[in-house]
């Protein structure tokens, strides 16, 4: 088969990238925000794990924080002064505490633990020389093609968007049952969805409007906004007393925004992104109400529907993670974006004409069938049958789908019916370009949740920090009012004091007593060695 190199000339291999290694994790007093995280995780576990399996506890808790100190993403001596904190706070003596530590730190400290902060590396587009060379060479191949890249960039809006859009506008006038061959299962719908992905404000909206003014189609083509499920149906034929009325056979859906199609379609009961999966197939669209006055069914291959989505890529989740159902492989992904356009654009060549086809099967209840070439159609199988077999991403078949129909629309731009392999390979073109884009967009999603995790992160650890505060506080006033309660009215050694308090409450002893002399409720004279603790008489 004659493949995209065939046709342009293939590029020397890009260099070999050199390997930067990663730095360490950044850190926050000593912790990196995924090991504050894990050590207010452990720290609320242990604090709430029930007596009789405190110590296995501490000693699973410490084992795992350890593996995190070894690998620089805990401070050891923070680290162990809030296990033991909380282990005394519990309940568990100093010393099985200290035991349990240094046994299980010793286990730990020997694996160091590789987490997500290690193998996070910033997001690299995948686009390589040979990449570049085939969308220089895209351009430059057909006459057509060099129109829009020019009108593209004289109206400062991505050459890729005002492709997008004017493949749908081709699409839009060619009649429903034109189809594709039934290569798998039945004939192929030429339905199809384009993302025009960018920030706000670089000229996807600008995309549709440019289009309408670079080709000239002759034909007028229909534009609507999408509503719901249901009113998609609507679009097309109308019921009225003399039953359905249908009103129209094409129609081009523009959302500006995905935030509109993602608010439609989470509204409870909404059908609108399973209507649009059946639309991609052209599939029949309606729905079966019990009132039959409500129904308006479009059967399948009866209507053409082209889309238009405006994607802001840090809004793109309800789409991009709707893989399950084959959303993300169903779009186009282009570039709104252009390292080309300049602040002083050039003149816009005149407008493209396309003259309508005439000469397509005129009886519309039987398939005008197109042709596409016997190689094509054998790859084509050939990743069917592969994925049959459960090998490779069983959704890949809608985005192969999406690329044969590309690949017809290039042909019909071409003013050319009969599909070609050189039109199979432009198409490659495109859908590298799409492949990459989507690649970005995720890349962005990624890493806004990976800032969201550790602003989280941050924020239970403060929030642990502030806990074991409020802990130790409440520690210390019960131990100080125990030790008034204690000592005698002639006074106590430091030793006799201590000796009197529960093992547990010895961790938080010196802080009482210093507590209590700030306050001027005790005394405390002599050497360090024979102190005596005195109460003060506060009447």
């Amino acid at each position: 088969m004659m493949k995209f190199d065939d046709f342009f000339s293939k590029p020397e291999a890009p260099p070999v990238a050199e390997i930067i290694p990663m730095p360490p994790p950044a850190t926050v007093n000593g912790n990196s925000q995924y090991g504050a995280k894990a050590l207010a995780e452990e720290l609320y576990i242990l604090a709430n794990t029930g007596e009789g399996a405190r110590n296995d506890q501490l000693f699973k808790s410490a084992a795992a924080l350890a593996e995190l100190v070894a690998s620089r993403h805990l401070d050891a001596v923070n680290t162990q002064q809030q296990l033991r904190s909380t282990a005394l706070t519990i309940g568990l003596t100093a010393r099985e505490t200290d035991a349990t530590l240094r046994s299980a730190f010793k286990a730990g400290t020997q694996q160091p633990r590789v987490v997500p902060e290690l193998t996070i590396t910033p997001h690299v587009e995948e686009v390589t020389a040979d990449d570049l060379s085939a969308q220089k060479s895209f351009w430059a191949h057909r006459d057509v093609l060099t129109h829009i890249q020019e009108f593209a960039y004289a109206r400062m809006i991505s050459p890729w968007t005002l492709l997008g859009v004017s493949l749908l506008r081709v699409l839009a006038t060619i009649p429903p049952h034109v189809v594709l061959p039934p290569l798998i299962g039945g004939y192929g719908s030429l339905n199809l969805f384009v993302a025009l992905v960018g920030p706000s404000g670089v000229g996807k909206g600008a995309s549709e409007s440019a289009a309408h003014d670079a080709i000239d189609y002759i034909e007028d083509i229909y534009t609507a906004p999408v509503g719901s499920g249901e009113g998609i149906a609507h679009q097309y034929a109308h019921r009225d007393r003399n039953g359905i009325t249908r009103d129209r056979d094409s129609v081009l859906f523009e959302v500006s925004e995905v935030d509109t199609l993602t608010a439609l379609g989470n509204r409870q009961g909404s059908t609108l992104l399973s209507q649009l999966r059946s639309a991609f197939s052209g599939e029949r669209l309606g729905f079966g109400y019990a009132d039959a006055t409500r129904r308006i069914p479009i059967e399948r291959h009866t209507y053409r529907l082209g889309m238009t989505i405006g994607i802001q890529p840090e809004k793109a989740a309800p789409i991009i993670y709707d893989s399950d159902g084959g959303t993300p492989q169903r779009l186009v992904w282009l570039p709104a974006t252009d390292p080309d356009i300049c602040s002083e654009p050039p003149a816009a060549p005149p407008q493209w004409v396309i003259a309508p086809q005439k000469s397509w099967l005129p009886d519309r209840t039987m398939f005008h069938v197109l042709t596409v070439p016997d190689e094509v159609a054998k790859t084509i199988r050939e990743n069917h049958a592969a994925r049959a077999r459960g090998e490779g991403e069983a959704l890949d078949g809608h985005a192969l789908f999406a690329r044969l129909k590309v690949t017809q629309a290039l042909t019909l731009l071409d003013q050319r019916r009969v599909m070609t392999e050189e039109d199979w390979a432009l198409s490659d073109v495109v859908m590298r370009v799409s492949d990459v884009t989507r690649g970005r967009v995720l890349g962005t999603l990624r890493q806004k949740e990976i800032t969201a995790d550790n602003a989280r992160a941050q924020r239970e650890a403060s929030r642990a920090v502030q806990v074991a505060e409020t802990i130790n506080e409440t520690a210390i006033k019960r131990i100080a009012a125990k030790i008034r309660r204690t000592v005698k009215p002639e006074g106590m050694s430091w030793s006799e004091l201590r000796r009197a308090m529960s093992s547990r409450d010895r961790e938080h002893f010196e802080e009482a007593i210093e507590r209590l002399v700030s306050a001027g409720q005790i005394t405390v004279e002599g050497e360090t060695t024979r102190r005596h603790v005195t109460l003060i008489d506060l009447r």
